[in-house]
């Protein structure tokens, strides 16, 4: 937020104690080269103009940890949303650990560790008996199950549900998008059989 907080010390290197600095105020009246008079009392500020700045956000880095094994990369993304497919999957009672690390130009910045414990594994069958549709969607998604729907809840890329829907033995449900913001969101369909999660992109 191109906020700074610098602090100098001074240390002794044969018993490593240190010292933080003080500011100290110099009241001095200089001159300008024009030789008028100027005052650090003087309420005319140098202004800064920070419209030209284009650095942006170019993407993240994923990385992951299984059971504090250590963390190894996992992949650069553009994209707010990642899903991590397993093969084979996560072992039930292990701990999953991540962290995200944003990238610019010319540096970087890590988020959090966030971790969650295995304590259940999607079936694969599932996503045979689930269909999320047509994707990208500008209007209407369409959740079809071959199970009994329970719920189904869909979450924007901060993680906020938009849509949230109890649903009683039907197996046919339609999402209206076309007020939904342009980006990428999750489905999470919960059915009589297991739960099923789907990306999906809303476009114009």
């Amino acid at each position: 937020d191109i906020n700074w907080n610098l602090q100098a010390f001074v240390g002794d290197v044969t018993d490593g104690s240190s010292i933080q600095m003080t500011y100290t105020e110099d009241n001095t009246v200089y001159t300008n080269p024009t030789g008028t008079p100027v005052g650090l009392e003087s309420t005319t500020h140098a202004s800064v103009d920070l419209t030209t700045d284009t650095r942006a956000v170019s993407g993240y880095n994923v990385y992951w940890n299984e059971d504090g094994a250590g963390y190894e990369y996992l992949d650069f993304t553009v994209d707010t949303f990642y899903m991590h497919i397993v093969d084979p999957a996560f072992t039930i009672g292990s701990l999953q650990c991540y962290y995200v690390e944003a990238v610019w130009e010319d540096c970087f910045a890590a988020s959090n560790e966030a971790c969650v414990l295995a304590d259940a594994i999607d079936d694969p069958a599932m996503a045979n008996a689930i269909s999320v549709y047509p994707n990208p969607s500008n209007n209407i998604v369409n959740v079809v199950s071959s199970a009994d729907i329970q719920r189904v809840t869909m979450m924007n890329y901060v993680g906020q549900i938009v849509f949230d829907q109890k649903v009683v033995e039907d197996n046919d449900l339609q999402i209206g998008v076309a007020g939904f913001d342009v980006g990428v969101y999750i489905v999470k369909v919960e059915t009589s059989i297991g739960i099923y999660v789907k990306k999906i992109t809303v476009v114009n």
